[in-house]
């Protein structure tokens, strides 16, 4: 903390008490309020800046390049229910003129556009589409998009031909003529997907994760009780209710062991490492 005259008017804010790198580094006014913040990219810059308003609420952010130039902005204004939330977006002097959009997918659609004139043959994958889904099928340049479907694009895998769409798929799959190739992750999802919708030209499989070798560890050599779970630290992986059914287990079986493998989302990880610890189960899951 930096003081001035009794009082402070700036806060370093690092990663975690472990990581010592500076996460943020926020202004404050001479009556105490947040004025600005800083964040700083991993690699030692500042990224992004945002700024707030007399109330607190942030008015404005920007997006920095690592010269320091400021290439995008973001002005805040509050809704009805006094919710804040994106006004528009600018793009300051982009090739000599400053553009404005009114959405996410508007800018989106923009950079998609703008990537696509530079390559005429670039190719879009569209992993988790239900995010900018939208913006590619806005497009106006042409450009060869694939569709991924990395899990069950159904919500009954026992009714694949009448079950309900999954969430994640459900814009993508309602706009199959916008995607030039579907891609699904095993044999079966490809057999049952075109069973559904007739597409056989254009889909083909790709597993999501493939093995080629791997050496195979004789039954009386592997460990009891050990469970993996390998995915990122993040809410929708739902490592927290593995927290919970682990700490009912070792109830019944004291030697079992947890062992998450995946980087971490956010602070989500130290979310979980936290739990953790204060069910005193530092010992039994490992990180």
């Amino acid at each position: 903390m930096l003081d001035y005259q009794g009082k402070t008017i700036q806060i370093l804010m690092t990663k975690s008490d472990d990581d010592r790198r500076v996460d943020n580094i926020r202004l404050l006014s001479k009556d105490g309020k947040l004025v600005k913040t800083s964040w700083y990219d991993t690699r030692g810059f500042i990224g992004v800046e945002e700024y707030f308003d007399k109330n607190n609420e942030l008015s404005v952010k920007e997006v920095l390049a690592p010269s320091g130039k400021v290439t995008c902005q973001i002005f805040y204004m509050s809704d009805k229910q006094g919710k804040v939330k994106p006004s528009f977006y600018q793009l300051p002097n982009y090739q000599g003129h400053d553009l404005q959009f009114n959405s996410e997918e508007d800018l989106m659609t923009f950079f998609l556009d703008e990537l696509a004139k530079k390559d005429k043959n670039v190719v879009y994958i569209g992993d988790r589409a239900t995010e900018y889904a939208y913006s590619l099928f806005s497009m106006h340049e042409r450009a060869f998009k694939i569709l991924v479907l990395h899990s069950s694009h159904v919500a009954d895998n026992d009714n694949p031909l009448k079950s309900e769409l999954n969430n994640n798929f459900y814009y993508s799959l309602n706009h199959l003529n916008c995607w030039q190739t579907i891609l699904t992750s095993t044999k079966q999802q490809l057999i049952d997907f075109n069973n559904r919708y007739h597409l056989e030209s254009k889909t083909h499989t790709i597993p999501v994760g493939n093995i080629e070798q791997t050496e195979k560890v004789l039954f009386e050599n592997r460990r009891p009780y050990s469970i993996g779970l390998i995915a990122r630290l993040a809410p929708e992986k739902q490592q927290l209710q593995a927290v919970k059914a682990i700490e009912k287990v070792k109830s019944v079986i004291p030697q079992v062991k947890l062992h998450f493998y995946g980087y971490s989302n956010g602070d989500y990880g130290q979310k979980v490492k936290k739990v953790v610890n204060e069910k005193h189960l530092d010992k039994t899951i490992i990180f």
